[in-house]
This record gives C-alpha cells, sequence and structure tokens, in this order.
C-alpha cells in the first residue's frame, strides 16, 4: 500500500475490471451496475470511479476515502 491518499485524483478512464466491480460491491453494499444504471447515483458514480483509480494507482481506500477526493479530468492542466 502507498502512503496517504492524494487530495485530488485525474481520473483513469478505463473501464472497469470485473474483479474491480466485486471489490467495490463488498466495499459498499452497492453493484457497481446499480450505480451506473441509476440517474440519482451520479454522486455514487463519481466516487466509484475514483475510488477505482485510487486502488488501481497502489492505494487501499475505503469508500469514505474516496468521497473526499477531488475529481480531475484526464489531461487535467490547470492548477492542483
Amino acid at each position: 500500500m502507498k502512503g496517504p491518499l492524494p487530495q485530488m485524483v485525474e481520473i483513469d478512464t478505463r473501464p472497469p475490471t470485473p474483479d474491480e466491480c466485486r471489490a467495490l460491491e463488498l466495499h459498499t453494499g452497492i453493484t457497481f451496475a446499480e450505480i451506473t444504471t441509476d440517474p440519482a447515483r451520479f454522486v455514487d458514480l463519481m466516487q466509484a470511479i475514483v475510488w477505482i483509480t485510487l486502488h488501481r494507482g497502489g492505494y487501499e481506500p475505503t469508500w469514505e476515502d474516496a468521497g473526499g477526493v477531488v475529481v480531475l479530468p484526464p489531461g487535467w492542466d490547470g492548477p492542483r
């Protein structure tokens, strides 16, 4: 596991793997399909993408951790 979580993360736009979807469901109790198909869960979708991006970066974030990270779009070259 890496050190402290970053305050901001550029999201990883690759689709999640089945293992990542299962791991996310274990942490949240919500399936990735539920998150992606319900417009009322848009914030959960953003948080899920952050969680997956952090996980791919070698971190072990909790669901709550992922909710506190600022989302930067891919290729962001503005202030950090």
